[in-house]
């Protein structure tokens, strides 16, 4: 699969006469640190630079974080470096039991979108 897409098919595949369909997949890295939210997977800015500002809206069936970076991933390999990547960025502070610990709650979002292939 290319481009963060992957495609339902193989040896079990539906009949010809079934719809196919693609799958998108990009992940969203947060951090919850005290009041703040912060976004693991910005690009890196100009030193001084403000990080752009993330809002939490509250829907009727889930929520979404408004400014949250979606990398397009197309295999494990590309979920694992955003993963490394975010932990690199992540607020640590040393605590009287673990040097390296983190004070905050990493949240990782996998959004998933199905797409119907048009024959043409």
């Amino acid at each position: 699969s290319e481009g963060g897409v992957a495609e339902e098919g193989g040896d079990n595949a539906p009949s010809s006469s079934s719809p196919s369909f693609e799958y998108n997949v990009k992940l969203q890295f947060l951090e919850l640190y005290g009041e703040d939210i912060r976004d693991l997977l910005a690009p890196t800015g100009k030193p001084g630079s403000k990080a752009t500002k993330l809002t939490i809206r509250d829907t009727r069936n889930d929520c979404e974080v408004l400014g949250a970076t979606s990398v397009d991933v197309s295999s494990a390999d590309d979920a694992l470096l955003c993963l490394t990547r975010g932990m690199l960025k992540r607020v640590t502070a040393a605590t009287a039991m673990n040097a390296e610990s983190s004070r905050s709650h990493a949240i990782m979002t996998v959004l998933i979108e199905q797409v119907k292939c048009v024959d043409g």
